[in-house]
């Protein structure tokens, strides 16, 4: 995942040269985020923070995500794909509003060809293993 994440790394910086988001803006950190159990491993490796063994995942969650503190992700540099994919293009008001809006990435689709590749390869090293809310993994 290290090695993924770099390439995300430098496809971040170049969407943050017409992204709206910002440091603080926690507002999609409410929102529901699919991650691998290669990524919760990841992150409980890097993190110090044990991830539970998933057997069903939930949907819908109504709480932060257990690594938002003071409006910041607390694992920033190993924060999963799907949070490293998003970028919103317009007020981030909307973020929180759940009204329709313009994003760039991943969701809702196959988006940017290289990152959709990048997420098929992960999930291809995932196979056979649960993919769950980072909530289910952590909370």
């Amino acid at each position: 995942m290290k090695y993924v994440y770099e390439f995300l790394n430098k496809f971040s910086l170049f969407a943050k040269s017409f992204s709206v988001c910002s440091n603080h803006c926690s507002a999609c950190c409410k929102n529901d985020v699919q991650i691998t159990t290669l990524e919760a491993k990841y992150i409980e490796k890097v993190s110090g923070k044990k991830a539970k063994n998933v057997r069903r995942p939930s949907n819908s969650h109504n709480s932060d995500c257990p690594f938002l503190k003071d409006n910041s992700c607390s694992i920033y540099e190993t924060r999963p794909f799907n949070c490293r994919t998003l970028h919103t293009l317009d007020d981030p008001k909307y973020c929180s509003t759940h009204e329709h809006h313009q994003l760039y990435g991943l969701q809702g689709g196959k988006g940017i060809p290289i990152v959709f590749q990048f997420k098929k390869y992960t999930e291809r090293l995932n196979e056979n293993r649960p993919v769950a809310d980072i909530r289910d993994f952590f909370s």
